[in-house]
């Protein structure tokens, strides 16, 4: 096992690069933001030439115009829509999520997004804001109905086609049985 005195000073490393890479992705963003201004063809060639996706592109741009905080651009991807009102919401604050317990009751606690599971993430955010409690439930109640499973009907003892009666073995007619399959053959 490694010294106390070593994993401290990898873990103050850790962070300081951390904190660097952050300042530096700021800075990126600025340059670029910059860049673009001066030379619309820009974008295009990062893409083409230096193989830059156009979605990172974009959210450099957006962190480059303060419009993406990067610690949601890092830690969150999926809040990326949210107005920048928002975002520093949900790196600072908690805020009301509804849950849902194992015998149907409803309860309510307070959660940091980003410390939340992708599920609940899911329904605290809705796109480009953050769903309302009345929003929670709907969705949850959305969700529940999505994985509901449709009530299939019970298959048949037999087919009745025109070739004939299949009967699928091993079978027990029952009386109402018996009469819907002469209806059946009475109808072919």
């Amino acid at each position: 096992m490694m010294s106390t005195k070593l994993i401290k000073g990898l873990e103050r490393r850790f962070l300081e690069l951390v904190g660097v890479s952050f300042q530096n992705l700021c800075e990126a963003a600025r340059v670029y933001v910059e860049l673009i201004k001066a030379d619309p063809t820009a974008r295009a060639r990062m893409i083409a030439d230096h193989g830059l996706t156009p979605r990172f592109l974009d959210d450099v741009e957006r962190i480059g115009n303060d419009d993406l905080l990067p610690e949601i651009f890092v830690n969150a991807p999926g809040l990326r829509c949210l107005p920048i009102s928002e975002q520093r919401r949900v790196l600072k604050d908690t805020v009301p999520a509804v849950i849902e317990q194992a015998d149907g009751s409803v309860d309510m606690i307070q959660v940091s997004i980003l410390g939340a599971p992708v599920a609940m993430q899911r329904q605290l955010v809705a796109g480009s804001h953050i769903r309302s409690i009345s929003e929670q439930r709907s969705w949850l109640v959305a969700r529940a109905n999505l994985e509901t499973p449709k009530d299939k009907p019970a298959p048949m003892p037999f087919e009745a086609t025109k070739q004939g009666l299949v009967v699928h073995t091993p079978v027990k007619f029952t009386w109402p049985e018996l009469r819907r399959m002469m209806k059946g053959l009475s109808e072919l």
